[in-house]
């Protein structure tokens, strides 16, 4: 929510925060305080030019926690390596004949369209309830207004949901919509970017870069599950909401990437009530990994395991 209006040219702009290290010892200020305190910031910005002071301002964590078979004391082959029945030896019959296929597809990055019909055929093969909502909007608000409309693709299966996100076209829009002075990148580098590594329509996404705006997809997604749970009224308020996303990775080593979250109804205070001093303790922690491609005959199930799993709280 802060882009700076001249960046310094010294590359160090991971280290540059609107927030000094010792704020956490200052009395907390709400965000409206906290954005308006500098004039010569630009304070709520689109969230395609969201940089990390963006992130910064909202007290937002991103931890990446490496591959998703980490977690699994990198038994990748755990979930084919099950006992008998009818239903595993379905499984690992799917298993068997998705795999000559996935060696072929994954042998180039997927782009959006082949990453979302990979999701699928992943997901059937272990599941049979799948769901795609392509063409969904979620909405980032602000003061309780909706401000911006992020896209992406609603996917549901055996009770578990995410957004599939289109990284690689946000990437583009990103360079689109960023004025020079405010990229990472000089114009030089860009150049040099989309002539000798590939650019323009077929760029894989920077993860770096596209943090600020995964985090804002995040938000918008958990206040449209905070409204939707205000508007069914059933029981007690829920303590936290868990947001799924999965984009394509930049490689074809990695060629799923998910990013999850917790987030908490303090945290969403913070947003929908800008003038309030937040709630101790009411930042966001992000966790990102990176599901690998091999062994294929496990691709199906490690993915559906690390969407299954979540965040933790």
């Amino acid at each position: 929510m802060a882009v700076p209006v001249d960046l310094h040219d010294d590359g160090d702009r991971q280290a540059a925060s609107l927030v000094p290290p010792a704020a956490a010892a200052a009395p907390r200020l709400s965000l409206h305080r906290l954005v308006t305190r500098d004039p010569r910031e630009r304070v709520l910005v689109h969230p395609l030019i969201w940089t990390d002071r963006q992130l910064a301002v909202l007290d937002c964590r991103v931890r990446p926690r490496g591959d998703a078979d980490d977690d699994n004391g990198g038994d990748a082959a755990a979930p084919e390596s099950g006992g008998g029945g009818e239903r595993a030896r379905k499984r690992r019959r799917a298993a068997d004949e998705l795999a000559p296929l996935l060696r072929r597809r994954l042998r180039c990055r997927l782009g959006w369209d082949l990453l979302r019909d990979t999701v699928r055929m992943l997901l059937e093969s272990v599941s049979s309830a799948v769901a795609m909502d392509p063409g969904q909007e979620a909405h980032l608000r602000y003061a309780r207004r909706p401000r911006v409309a992020v896209p992406y693709c609603r996917v549901s299966f055996g009770g578990v949901g995410f957004a599939c996100f289109d990284a690689d076209m946000a990437a583009r829009h990103r360079r689109a919509y960023t004025p020079w002075k405010w990229r990472r990148t000089t114009p030089e580098e860009e150049k040099e970017e989309e002539g000798g590594k590939g650019g323009g329509a077929d760029c894989p996404a920077d993860t770096g870069l596209l943090f600020p705006l995964l985090v804002a997809l995040v938000i918008a997604l958990a206040q449209q599950e905070r409204l939707d749970a205000a508007a069914q009224a059933r029981g007690p308020p829920p303590s936290g909401f868990t947001v799924r996303i999965l984009f394509a990775g930049r490689d074809t080593a990695t060629p799923f990437n998910v990013v999850s979250a917790r987030v908490r109804p303090a945290f969403l205070d913070k947003l929908d009530f800008p003038t309030r001093e937040p709630a101790p303790d009411s930042g966001l922690d992000v966790e990102y990994w990176q599901v690998p491609a091999k062994p294929y005959k496990t691709l199906a199930h490690r993915l559906a395991r690390r969407l299954e799993a979540g965040a933790v709280p």
